[in-house]
């Protein structure tokens, strides 16, 4: 498929299922959280957080704004598998420092950024490295569109201090649904190939015409991964290029439209040049799942039309580890591997890698407030998989 073409598919597909009915996917029903992470946060429409720990625990909890500003000299204690902390003054992000009994420390906030329209809004922060480090919190953030940020969503947008969005869709998908972002926010957009949106109205034309059912639904969503990570991978070259800029644009924010495709990639290739390991990638991937459950459900209940079948659906509206398997295939079968992959797609070299990794990363542990490297301490006190 050429380049020009293929990224109209998505979209395409996307305004077909809302056109049709058919059963509801059992996989759309009841997705599976992929990560499954031993300490988590969830913060809820109040501001406030819940805490789930490790049963059988005794922890030490710490809380500051921002990862580098935990006040170490107060914390609460409990063997609670759940704990609830109220918001904070300012209704601002908290992080929190998870301290175990043997006094190793994970510092941790909400994954999934909460507002009122777009569920797959997420920090990458916590993501375990094949080194025993993690992917910083508050530092990269992936997303859906923005269009529709309400005013709360709006004010906590500003206290997250992300100072670039990246927009990964086309003209027409811009002009149709514009993003919503605080004042003083740096707007770019580097599309995922078909900027001018010529190759979506095309696509769309022949799907909703010829149609693409089962196996060759799936064929379909498989190729387009495919030549996401081979033809159009250059095309996040930008992404690349900002996180490595001398002037400070991060936190960075990254989306597409659904937050599940484009982005999906775009996460995949980011992840692997900080030496995250592939099974987390994947996991990681598959919450496109689990966080759009709701809207998912909400998109097949409205088809009418045509009527596709639950297996169809399922191959177009979810997310599924077949389609990442595809881009691993290229990596490694036409382009020798991730190293080499990174570098002819990306001009990452191993320098640069370093210096992603020196950036993006931190020690997964700390002790008496300090990081340390520490890949033998107790994973059950962590959030790796």
């Amino acid at each position: 498929m050429i380049k020009f073409v293929i990224i109209g598919i998505l979209g395409a597909s996307a305004m077909m299922l809302l056109l049709n009915a058919c059963k509801t996917s059992p996989s759309a029903t009841n997705p599976v959280n992929t990560l499954d992470e031993k300490i988590n946060a969830v913060r809820d429409e109040e501001g406030g957080y819940t805490l789930s720990l490790p049963l059988l625990g005794n922890w030490k909890i710490y809380q500051g704004p921002a990862p580098d500003k935990i006040n170490w000299e107060r914390f609460s204690e409990t063997k609670e598998e759940a704990v609830y902390f109220p918001p904070a003054k300012d209704k601002g992000r908290i992080y929190f420092a998870v301290e175990s009994k043997k006094g190793d420390t994970t510092i941790i906030s909400e994954r999934q950024i909460l507002t009122s329209e777009q569920p797959n809004f997420r920090d990458l922060g916590g993501l375990p490295t094949k080194d025993g480090r993690y992917v910083k919190w508050g530092t990269v953030y992936r997303s859906g569109q923005l269009s529709e940020l309400g005013r709360k969503d709006l004010q906590y947008f500003s206290k997250l201090g992300i100072r670039t969005v990246v927009d990964l869709r086309n003209d027409l998908e811009v002009a149709k649904e514009p993003d919503l972002y605080p004042k003083g926010v740096k707007y770019v957009q580097h599309s995922l190939s078909d900027k001018e949106g010529k190759a979506y109205s095309r696509l769309k034309q022949m799907v909703l015409k010829e149609g693409y059912r089962r196996a060759k639904a799936k064929q379909l969503f498989v190729d387009v991964m495919k030549s996401f990570a081979d033809t159009l991978a250059s095309d996040v070259k930008p992404v690349f290029d900002l996180m490595l800029s001398d002037k400070p644009q991060t936190p960075f924010l990254y989306h597409c439209t659904g937050g599940k495709d484009r982005t999906g990639f775009t996460t995949a290739v980011i992840l692997l040049a900080l030496d995250v390991d592939r099974k987390v990638i994947v996991n990681d991937y598959l919450m496109s799942n689990y966080y759009r459950r709701d809207n998912n459900l909400r998109s097949i209940k409205r088809a009418r039309l045509i009527g596709l079948d639950a297996e169809t659906l399922e191959y177009a509206i979810l997310v599924r580890e077949e389609y990442m398997d595809a881009v691993f295939d290229v990596i490694d079968n036409k382009y020798g591997g991730t190293d080499a992959y990174l570098e002819t797609k990306f001009g990452l070299t191993p320098e640069k890698r370093k210096e992603l990794k020196e950036r993006y990363t931190s020690p997964y542990f700390f002790r008496n407030g300090e990081p340390v490297e520490d890949t033998a301490a107790d994973s059950s006190t962590t959030n790796k998989q």
